[in-house]
């Protein structure tokens, strides 16, 4: 396990934020498969923390929510040699605690994931029960709703995207300039008017999900990709660039689609989290690594098909509901006593400073 110096030592802390957050710095812990207990051999490390913004960004007109301490400055997938390292204000996860979103994993960290922690963390974590609360069923089933819409059309966004990079290759390879120039109406879709310029009804040759034919309110003709809209004057040189780095963004997950046919992450971030919202809901702790740890292990080595995953995932959906429903959890967070907590920390952390 990295200590506080080894995870520094690659910190550039380059910028006035990135200082402060290294220097007002109240915990640094471990998050990410190596917590949960589903790290695998090319798995990254994920670190995050909690820091105190200076005077000036809370009574001035400044803000510093989070700072990104990471290695990875580029748009493509993490590798086994990178770290992600991101401290949130003491505001900033504060306000996620409130709405009970997944980050308040944080108040049941073992020691073991503490890489650095002083005072100001543990009077943090003591005040927990004013945090938690039968809000969280919401919070979690949202995100882990996502990532099972995510699980389930990851691979044909990548195929769209990549069917769309090669029309725009040939586009450029032809001397075409512009994404008009590539007549994408006949490429993506037939469009035609039952009275001109009034009516119009759109007929894709294929199905696209990701892909598809707008017409905005003035009749003018675009693209959409991936909910980017780009209009018929758009470059095409530019656009080329924006799809590859979408492509490139998937890196190692690439030969995960391919091989199982879906994403894994996806797939173990919402069965893990529809498992700790039923654990907290019961129990109003959770635990680390995952109880489920081996079963995530298993998708990510392709043992599972993906209708099984989703049947889990399923299942877990209406656990979550009947725990909800049975649970003894303060029905909101305590918004008083912990506006109270943390002025004080605010206040006891700038006078000591």
């Amino acid at each position: 396990m990295k200590n506080i110096a080894e995870i520094l030592k690659f910190v550039k802390q380059e910028t006035k934020e990135q200082k402060m957050g290294i220097n007002n710095c109240i915990a640094i812990y471990r998050v990410g498969s190596h917590l949960y207990g589903t790290n695998t051999p090319t798995s990254d490390e994920d670190f995050e923390g909690i820091f105190i913004e200076d005077i000036d960004y809370v009574i001035g007109n400044k803000r510093c929510d989070e700072v990104n301490l990471g290695t990875n400055e580029s748009n493509t997938r993490n590798t086994k040699d990178d770290v992600d390292f991101k401290l949130y204000s003491l505001r900033k996860f504060i306000e996620l605690a409130n709405e009970n979103k997944p980050e308040i994993e944080t108040f049941f960290l073992p020691e073991s994931a503490i890489i650095y922690k002083n005072e100001y963390f543990d009077r943090l974590i003591k005040a927990k029960d004013l945090f938690l609360s039968k809000r969280l069923k919401h919070t979690f089933y949202k995100y882990a709703f996502a990532q099972k819409k995510k699980l389930i059309g990851k691979k044909k966004r990548l195929e769209e995207l990549r069917g769309f990079y090669e029309i725009l290759e040939k586009g450029i390879k032809e001397g075409k300039r512009i994404i008009g120039e590539l007549n994408l109406l006949e490429t993506v879709c037939e469009s035609y008017s039952e009275r001109p310029r009034l009516s119009y009804v759109t007929k894709m040759k294929k199905e696209y999900t990701y892909i598809k034919y707008h017409q905005n309110g003035i009749g003018k003709d675009n693209i959409m990709v991936d909910d980017k809209k780009y209009d018929m004057g758009a470059d095409i040189q530019r656009i080329f660039k924006n799809v590859k780095s979408q492509i490139d963004a998937y890196s190692g997950r690439t030969k995960d689609l391919e091989e199982h046919g879906f994403d894994s992450k996806f797939a173990t971030t919402a069965i893990r989290i529809n498992e700790e919202g039923i654990e907290l809901l019961k129990t109003g702790k959770t635990s680390f690594p995952c109880k489920n740890a081996q079963f995530q292990l298993e998708i990510k080595q392709g043992l599972h098909s993906l209708e099984d995953i989703i049947e889990k995932i399923e299942e877990l959906e209406l656990e979550l509901e009947e725990a909800y429903n049975i649970s003894t959890l303060r029905n909101s967070p305590d918004m008083e006593q912990i506006s109270k907590l943390q002025i004080e920390m605010m206040l006891d952390f700038w006078r000591i400073k």
